[in-house]
């Protein structure tokens, strides 16, 4: 069962996604390009790498690492980084951040701002790791009804 912080940390970061960041600004490959921290033009982050904006000054950073890229990294529990730190900050098992933050586990054409932010709302919704389906016009099928709403616009109750 997920925890009420997990739903609420998951929905705020659906909605930052989906309001506020550009397509061209979003690459699951990376948690962030160098640069992003300082906000540099023409940098990019994942889901999680901008989860360090949507919620700022609650322990969740960016540190460089040994390969030039940002790591995720949080405060609380320093011993953790990666995945690890990304599951103990939203309060969701580490298969569930795998599942959402992994890049590996979409497929390529599925890597894109959208439908990760489907996917977040989906598993907020269903509690499951069940893959979401967008119509042709990129709008989130609902998995009980089969009606169809605008990803930006489709929030999962809590």
């Amino acid at each position: 069962m997920m925890t009420k912080t997990a739903k609420t940390k998951l929905t705020i970061l659906a909605d930052f996604l989906a309001k506020k960041v550009k397509p061209k600004w979003f690459d699951l490959d990376h948690w962030a390009t160098p640069g992003f921290k300082e906000q540099k033009c023409g940098t990019t982050a994942c889901a999680a790498g901008w989860a360090t904006v949507a919620f700022p000054n609650q322990g969740l950073t960016l540190k460089q690492n040994g390969t030039g890229y940002l790591s995720i990294h949080y405060r609380r529990k320093p011993e953790l980084n990666s995945l690890t730190a990304v599951a103990c900050f939203f309060d969701i098992k580490e298969n569930a951040a795998l599942f959402l933050f992994n890049p590996q586990r979409y497929d390529h054409g599925k890597r894109t701002k959208r439908y990760v932010v489907a996917r977040i709302r989906q598993m907020v919704k269903t509690q499951t790791f069940i893959e979401p389906t967008l119509d042709a016009s990129g709008a989130l099928v609902h998995p009980t009804d089969g009606t169809s709403t605008p990803v930006t616009k489709w929030k999962a109750k809590t």
